[in-house]
Parts: C-alpha cells; structure tokens; sequence
C-alpha cells in the first residue's frame, strides 16, 4: 500500500469548546509547524503547555492563549509581523517570558500582553507601532518595558492599573513614562 501524500498544515482555528482543545486534555506539549500562514481562535484549552512558539510563517497572529494556566514561555519567532488580538495572555498567571522578534511591528489589540501577572519584564523590537491601550494592564510584577528609540508615542493607558510607586497615574504624558517605567535603549 502506497503511503498518503503528506498534508500541509497552512491555517489552524480551535474553538475553546472544541473537543481538541477542552479543559480536560492532558497535552503537556504544542509544536506549532512552520508551514502555518494563519492562527486563529483559541489555545486556550492547552493549560497543561508551559511553552508555545509561534512560527515566523505566521505573518499577523490572531489567537487567544487566554487562561493557559502553565504557560511560563512564549515566543514569536522571527518573521511575525503583528500580534493582533487582544488580551492574548489574560489569566496566564505563570508567564514570565515573552520573546518578541525584531520583524514585529505592530502591537494592534487592546490589552495585548495585559493580565500576564508573572511578567517582570519585557523589551520591545525596534520599529514597533503600539496602536491600542491597555498594553500591560494588570501586569502586576512588570518592573521595566525597554522601548527602542523609534517609539514617539504611546497610547493612553497602556500600563493601567499597575502598582508603581512613583507613579501617580498620568498614563497619558510621554516624559512622565520615561520617569515611572520605561528604559530606552
């Protein structure tokens, strides 16, 4: 018997309430193939996976990876150019790291990253456009963003709801970032 042509995976879309991707799987491990060009949906149903990569093939990532309660590492490889969705990490409590690559140059969701309570730090790519608020909100062990020189703004509440002592909430004033939070590279 002759073997099947191998099949070549180009998009990937789980719904939360989909049998793959329910609270009651036992995938500890998701290796996402590099022949992938769109991501979509929910992860969501991973909580046993502590690390996910997602692949540079994939050009603007528009999934949600919300309540991934073991998530500890998440990467996007060189070649993505935009995260899109909004409030992606919400609810990973365990997430410490997140990779960004060079080739990124749009965070266009609200609430991006907000929500990843574990993350203590973060560096963003030179070149990166954030176009939405609430970037960080909520990310309450966020001790520094490094910002390449080419940020020139930043929307309205990008960190809101963090606890930084020397804040006194006036999100909106570029020098009083520069005071609070940020370190320019």
């Amino acid at each position: 018997m002759q073997e099947p042509d191998p099949y070549t995976v180009t998009e990937l879309s789980l719904s939360y309430w989909s049998g793959v991707t329910s609270d009651n799987n036992n995938y500890t491990s998701l290796v996402l193939p590099d022949t992938l060009t769109d991501i979509g949906g929910s992860l969501s149903g991973f909580k046993k996976v502590d690390e996910i990569t997602i692949p540079g093939s994939v050009k603007v990532f528009n999934a949600t990876l919300q309540n991934m309660k073991e998530l500890k590492t998440l990467t996007f490889d060189e070649g993505v150019e935009e995260i899109a969705s909004g409030s992606i990490v919400s609810g990973c409590t365990k997430l410490e790291t997140i990779n960004l690559p060079s080739s990124l140059q749009k965070l266009s969701g609200t609430g991006t990253f907000s929500g990843a309570s574990a993350l203590t730090n973060i560096t963003l790519p030179e070149g990166i456009a954030i176009t939405e608020g609430s970037t960080f909100s909520e990310c309450t062990s966020l001790k520094s963003i490094e910002l390449p020189a080419s940020i020139t703004t930043i929307p309205q509440y990008v960190c809101r709801l963090l606890r930084f002592g020397a804040c006194d909430g006036q999100w909106d004033h570029y020098s009083h970032w520069q005071r609070c939070l940020w370190k320019r590279y």
